[in-house]
């Protein structure tokens, strides 16, 4: 919860049900506990009740702010052409399917109570980050084997393009949600996207290792990346979630673009 000036934000997570809501604002984290039942403010002129005013919509508004991400939309046009907020979303993961239903019900919720001239008691942001650069994120697991030594052949062509963003981006993005008002979705992504094997090499020269030897047939990668994934996670990712590098489905996503404008952000 993040009290500010102008009302209440709930920021949702992966593992954050999202609690029953009100259009009153919840109190300051720092205001102690009260037993008082809540009070409702009503604009009154000439013993005539009248409509909340938009300031005062504004001051009891419930904002909601979802990490979605992109695999809400699935992959990205074969031709290369960047994914918008406006395309049809095609995901082709349970995860990726699960986010998309979760704005769904976000959006719904955050339609309750508008109106074509008011706003009602809730918006809600939503923010599609793409592929985030940090630790336990398949990038990191990618500089690790690059760092190990163990990453000996490029896995595929890899001249499909990606869209990594920095940490620190999806940070100031959550702070700038925080002072929007309106229900609206946005991509929180990279200028410009890279191609897998310009990944490789760049953290390659960053790392001080040696680039991989040679390009591993694309059919081949995912028959190995099949047969190591289940040891792999036997042993090392017991009670973690699985490995991103070493799966069946992450050779599949290494032949799909995954470019993302953030222009509108």
């Amino acid at each position: 919860l993040q009290p500010s000036p102008t009302g209440t934000t709930l920021l949702l997570s992966k593992r954050t049900r999202i609690p029953p809501t009100s259009s009153q604002p919840l109190p300051p984290a720092s205001s102690p506990p009260t037993t008082k039942k809540p009070t409702t403010t009503t604009t009154t002129t000439n013993n005539n009740n009248k409509k909340p005013t938009r300031k005062h919509q504004k001051l009891r508004q419930i904002r909601l702010i979802y990490c979605s991400s992109q695999e809400a939309m699935g992959p990205s046009h074969d031709d290369g052409t960047p994914f918008k907020e406006s395309d049809n979303c095609s995901p082709v993961s349970l995860y990726g399917r699960s986010k998309l239903i979760a704005e769904k019900h976000i959006k719904s919720w955050a339609a309750q109570g508008a109106t074509d001239d008011e706003p009602g008691p809730h918006s809600a942001v939503t923010l599609r980050a793409t592929g985030i650069l940090g630790d336990t994120y398949s990038a990191f697991e990618v500089f690790k084997a690059i760092s190990l030594g163990v990453l000996l052949t490029y896995p595929g062509r890899c001249t499909a393009k990606t869209s990594f963003v920095h940490l620190n981006d999806v940070v100031h993005a959550l702070i700038l949600a925080m002072t929007y008002s309106k229900t609206d979705t946005f991509l929180i992504g990279p200028d410009e996207p890279m191609s897998y094997q310009d990944l490789i090499d760049t953290s390659c020269e960053c790392l001080g290792s040696y680039k991989p030897l040679f390009h591993l047939h694309r059919i081949v990668v995912r028959i190995a990346m099949t047969l190591v994934s289940y040891p792999i996670n036997a042993i090392f990712y017991r009670k973690k979630r699985q490995s991103f590098l070493y799966s069946k489905s992450s050779a599949i996503a290494l032949g799909k673009n995954r470019i993302y404008s953030c222009e509108k952000a």
